[in-house]
């Protein structure tokens, strides 16, 4: 069985298929990293992002030229990010 061209080339397309939205948290006492993702747990560029529930809000930018002050909500799974805010 043969394979039609055009879904070669379709194949071949180095198009993105959907966003995914990494997030980086660092800790600086000690140096450490949280890094985390809201889709499955995933690797890119030799980092590993873990999946935990949050969510981006206000992330936009008027007419004008301004932009607005971002909101990120994250769960706190077992009061994990307590210490830290603290």
């Amino acid at each position: 069985m043969t394979t039609p061209t055009a879904h070669l080339a379709e194949a071949e397309k180095l198009t993105a298929d959907s966003l995914i939205d990494l997030y980086e948290i660092q800790i600086t006492d000690p140096v450490a990293y949280v890094r985390f993702t809201n889709r499955p747990t995933l690797t890119w560029q030799s980092n590993t992002y873990e999946f935990l529930l949050c969510v981006m809000t206000g992330d936009k930018k008027g007419t004008d030229g301004q932009q607005s002050r971002p909101s990120l909500k994250i769960v706190n799974p077992e009061g994990l990010f307590n210490p830290f805010v603290f």
